[in-house]
């Protein structure tokens, strides 16, 4: 779960602070110096796509009647939106808004509420338990920390150290962590079925495509897992497929990726 950092102190104002309902409108800052908001502009299309989806964030979290209006991006009642129902919403591809959290969690405009994801608890109103600000101030949580609580299982740790070491020239470790965390938080990764994003893998390790000029079209690891690249099924490599049809001899004929081959002419 995440929410948006210090929503009090740059987000409510007078006006707002007095609307009991779900706000049409929300008070922006208007500094356009920024550290932050320079770090965007300085990564040109991709910047520009994170400040839509910052901009969609901001509007949800506005949409929330007063009494439970702290940041977060959920639903009314308190429910947190899940990335689909987001990119309903906004209008923004799921990709976008997935690429968008660990960036916007970099620059400290977003925190993730582990508390809330671990104990199950309820998000605070704007002026509950958590303070006058209602936001979880915390600092930064390890990777060994994550692995021993809430979703990401020691199992599914072990799984992404796998696949880190198996994945060639793995870069952006960090933010591909991060995104390994969401998709474990949110269900698209879980234990039954994390052998599947390893095969996925795989089918890459085999393939034309990552097999040409010395592996020049291999993605980052973090750009292979926000698009689920595991999900594809890449024309094998001229090597992958003698090996597999090498593997997959049959005398009946009756294997579609199988030599056939007479008994009279075997020779094994």
């Amino acid at each position: 779960m995440v929410r948006i950092r210090d929503w009090e102190k740059h987000f409510e104002k007078g006006r707002s602070r007095g609307h009991e309902g779900p706000m049409d409108w929300y008070p922006a800052p208007t500094d356009l110096s920024g550290l932050g908001y320079m770090k965007l502009c300085a990564k040109g299309d991709a910047g520009a796509r994170t400040y839509m989806v910052w901009c969609a964030f901001c509007a949800i979290a506005a949409a929330i009647p007063q009494d439970r209006r702290n940041g977060m991006l959920a639903t009314n009642s308190g429910r947190p939106y899940t990335i689909e129902e987001i990119s309903l919403k906004s209008h923004l591809p799921e990709n976008w808004i997935q690429e968008a959290i660990p960036v916007l969690i970099d620059l400290g405009w977003l925190e993730r509420d582990i508390r809330v994801q671990a104990q199950g608890e309820q998000p605070h109103t704007a002026h509950g338990a958590a303070g006058q600000d209602g936001l979880s101030h915390r600092e930064e949580v390890t990777k060994e920390e994550h692995a021993d609580s809430g979703p990401v299982t020691p199992s599914l740790k072990a799984a992404f150290d796998r696949i880190t070491e198996k994945y060639p020239h793995c870069k952006s470790y960090d933010d591909a962590y991060r995104m390994w965390m969401t998709y474990c938080e949110q269900g698209v990764v879980t234990e039954a079925n994390v052998h599947q994003v390893e095969e996925g893998l795989q089918r890459w390790l085999d393939s034309d495509e990552w097999s040409r000029e010395n592996g020049r079209y291999i993605p980052s690891f973090y750009k292979w897992l926000i698009e689920r690249r595991w999900k594809d099924r890449p024309k094998p490599s001229t090597e992958a497929e003698a090996r597999r049809r090498g593997q997959k001899k049959s005398s009946e004929g009756n294997d579609a990726l199988a030599i056939f081959e007479p008994e009279w002419e075997n020779k094994d």
